[in-house]
Parts: structure tokens; sequence; C-alpha cells
């Protein structure tokens, strides 16, 4: 039984709820073909006077016809085609399998139209003056007899040709009934597609006002046919891809959800990321409700970025720590001097912030030659794969990028908002809060130790899991520490 999206599998509640349906309906047609069966076994016997016989099979005929009680499972079928649509995810599917759903009903409509028509005259087969005597088929297979008034009654609904008419007062008066019926269904049938095939119109008409946009400002600025080119290619190529994987924060009507909904459609989108962190796939165990509140609130999908496009600059402040969903790119870093020079300046804010979540540290290529850019700095270029996540220290402490990020192919980007975060922790509190502060002022020192003894400063590349491991474990150390020298301590 599905109950407002849920599906209650129980047995007593899918008997009550069958019970309430359509089980009546159900067992009236059994019945009715329980009936007829025993009917039709007694009319066999060999003791049945002839006046008898003939009453048992216009008694059985009489009961047969209950058997159109079965038009009302018709509408149980509607319904149950709606409910399944309800799991499909694409709306051009969707509306195809209505439009399918439209031509099946009008081929069971149909079908009992033409049962109909053809035992007018076949029941009446004595007579001369049918549509059978007429077409001359009155002796030809049932087949062919159903296969005629089939398109008889198809083309009552179409304009189309046939040959076939009336031929007595009853024909003529069920053709008539079938002309006024066809008229009322065939034109909500064509409506409903006609509704249907604008509605796919409608799922293109802004990329199409867009286009028309673009193409006016180009001729309108001069822009150069090349690079008007390069712009157009961007944006066809971007629409098509965000088509394919649907933001968040393109559906303003999700909004209207409970925060109960929301909460837990945000932990399943965003919570499987923190397993690809090197430090929060450490710290999964923790605290759950920490991490989703920060699956609620801080993180944030970033647009669909197409090949070439630089998603942050070296130089520029970081607000946020960027996950590659999906694609790949290439990551540009400065020259150890010019990262020296940024890192003065850096050193001025070192104050912590908190949390994120990981686990299987995604593996960068290092196999990179220095490289001179266009402004003629010296570069060191690194492939960034799937799952990566990039400038983590920014969560930790002020934080300039120290490399230029652009992608290879067609990517997506999810954010997580460290100033959102940093203010979930500071609300949040407890253990878990302190301990990740710990770890910031550890962070900063494992920064200094990198650039001043190590000669390796810190990148906007992932940082190693084991170097996560022991941030952790000094942290977890230093806030046992604490505990212990607290209950020490008079009261």
């Amino acid at each position: 039984v599905d109950r407002y999206g849920i599906l209650d599998l129980r047995l007593n509640a899918c008997l009550q709820a069958y019970v309430k349906g359509w089980f009546f309906a159900d067992a009236a047609i059994v019945l009715a073909d329980i009936v007829v069966t025993f009917v039709s076994l007694d009319s066999k016997g060999d003791d049945v006077s002839l006046s008898t016989g003939s009453q048992t099979l216009r008694m059985s005929r009489a009961i047969r016809l209950t058997r159109l009680l079965r038009l009302f499972r018709l509408y149980k079928a509607s319904a149950n085609i709606e409910a399944l649509t309800d799991y499909i995810r694409s709306p051009f599917t969707v509306i195809i399998v209505k439009i399918v759903q439209l031509i099946i009903t009008i081929l069971f409509i149909n079908h009992y139209i033409a049962c109909a028509w053809c035992a007018v005259a076949y029941f009446n087969s004595s007579t001369p003056d049918t549509w059978m005597h007429v077409v001359g088929i009155q002796d030809a297979p049932f087949g062919d007899m159903y296969l005629w008034s089939l398109h008889w009654s198809l083309s009552q609904f179409a304009p189309s040709t046939q040959n076939i008419a009336p031929a007595n007062t009853l024909e003529r008066t069920l053709a008539a009934g079938v002309v006024i019926f066809a008229l009322i269904i065939f034109s909500s049938f064509v409506s409903t597609i006609t509704n249907y095939m604008n509605q796919l119109r409608n799922w293109n008409a802004e990329a199409i006002e867009q286009d028309a946009l673009l193409r006016q400002f180009l001729s309108s600025r001069a822009v150069s046919s090349q690079l008007g080119l390069r712009m157009s290619a961007f944006f066809k190529i971007g629409r098509k891809n965000s088509k394919l994987r649907m933001k968040v924060q393109d559906l303003a009507f999700l909004q209207c959800l409970p925060e109960s909904l929301l909460i837990d459609l945000h932990n399943e989108l965003y919570y499987p990321w923190f397993k690809s962190s090197g430090f929060f796939s450490q710290i999964l165990s923790s605290d759950w409700r920490l991490l989703s509140k920060t699956c609620h609130q801080a993180f944030k999908e970033s647009h669909y970025a197409a090949a070439g496009f630089d998603v942050f600059l070296d130089g520029s402040v970081a607000d946020c720590t960027t996950i590659v969903v999906s694609g790949s790119a290439v990551y540009s870093l400065l020259s150890i001097y010019e990262m020296s020079m940024i890192e003065s300046k850096r050193n001025s804010a070192m104050s912590g912030v908190v949390l994120q979540c990981d686990t299987d540290r995604p593996e960068h290529d290092e196999t990179s030659a220095v490289q001179s850019n266009s402004n003629g700095r010296d570069t060191s270029s690194y492939t960034v794969s799937k799952d990566s996540w990039l400038s983590e220290a920014a969560i930790w402490t002020m934080w300039t990028y120290a490399g230029t990020f652009r992608t290879v192919e067609p990517c997506e980007m999810l954010t997580l908002q460290v100033d959102k975060f940093g203010e979930i922790c500071e609300q949040y509190g407890g253990s878990i809060a302190a301990t990740l502060k710990r770890i910031a002022v550890l962070f900063v020192d494992y920064m200094d130790e990198r650039e001043n003894h190590l000669r390796s400063p810190v990148t906007d590349l992932p940082i190693p899991l084991q170097d996560w491991t022991l941030l952790i474990d000094r942290a977890t150390k230093l806030q046992k520490m604490k505990a212990i020298l607290a209950s020490c301590l008079p009261r």
C-alpha cells in the first residue's frame, strides 16, 4: 500500500486496503465466471430437455454480461500507472508514458465498440439486412468479422475512409451513438496530446530564448565570429549537461517541503561526499548530527562548468572548499617563490573553523613538468580527478588560492561554504567542536612546518591521508589530556 510515498508491505494493511477498494468488484467478476462455468457444464448433460437447454443458454448469456464489470478495472489500471510514473525521473519519459496510456485507452474503447458492432449483425444473421450481408462476410471466419468491425470503430474516431454502413434501424442507432461518443472522446484525446506536446516545447523554451538573446548581443556589440562561436558552444554544452543533473537551488518549490524532508534530502545527496575527504572520512562516527547540519546548511552545488572553465584563480581569497563531483580538471601550481610571497601575506590571519568528512583519498597525477604560463610565471600542473577535495586549508584558516584550477572536460562541482560551516560549529558546540578547534591550531602549525622546514608549502591539492591521521591523533590526545587535568583540579 502506498501511503504518501511510503510503501506499507504489512499483510493486514494490504488486506484492509483491498477490502475497502476492489474486493467486491473482483468478487462479483469471479462469482459470475463460476456461475457461467457450472451452467455451461449443466447444459451439456444428455437428460436436459430442449426448452430447458434454451433457457439455460439464455441465462448463461445474461450472466456473461456481468463480465462488463471488468471495465471498472480500467480505472484501477489507470490509477496504478499513475502511481508507477512517480518512480520515473525523466520528464520526457513521463510524457511519453502518458501518451502511450492514452493510445491504449482509445484502443480498449474501440475494442468494445467493435465487439458491439459485430454482435449487432452476428446475432441477427438470419435477416438479410445487416451490414455483414451488405459487405458479404456473413460466412467469413469470426476473426475477419472482428477485423472489419474494428476498422469501422476506428474510423469513427478519426477522419479515415471505410466502406461499411448501417443496414437497419438498430445498426443506424448504434452508429449515431458511437459518432456522438467518438466526437467527445477524440476531441479530448487530441487536446490532451496537444497539451503534452506543448509541455515538451516549453521544456526547451528558456534555452531557445537565451540563445536568441545571445545572438542579439553578439550582433549588436559586433563580437568577432570566432569568439561568438566559442561563447555559443560553451552555453549549449552547459545547458545540455545541466539538464542531466539538476541543482537543488534550481528548484525553488523544494523550499516548500517540510524541514525534516529537506534535511533527509540533503543528507542523502551530500553525506556520501564526506567519505572522499581525507579528514572527514576519519571522523564520520564521531558526531553524525553535526555532519547532518553541515549537509543541510553548508553545502552548495555549483553550476555546471564546461571544458576550459576557470573554477578559481591563484591569488584570490578562498571562501569555500571545492569538491569535484564529475569530470577532470588541471590544477596549475605557482612556483615556490611566488607561493612564499602569498604565504607571507597570509600569516596575518590565522583563525580556525570546523568540520568536514571523507574516506578514500583520490590520487592526483604528480608527474607534471614545470611550465610557463601566458604571464611568464613558472607553474606545475597536476591532474585532479573525480571525488577530490581542493582548498581544504580554507576550513581551518584564512586561505588564498595558491594556483589556478581549470576544467579539462565538462565538470560538476560541489562546494562547502567555510563561513557557514564555522557558524554551525560555533552554535553546535560540544566536545567535537572543541576537538576541531584544536585541529585548526595544529593545522596552522602543520602549514608552517611544511613551508619552513620541509620546503613543501601546503597547496590547494588534497592533504595526504597520513597527515590527517597524525593531526587528528594529536588533537584527540590533547583533548584527553585536558579532560584528565580538569578532573584532577579542585572545583
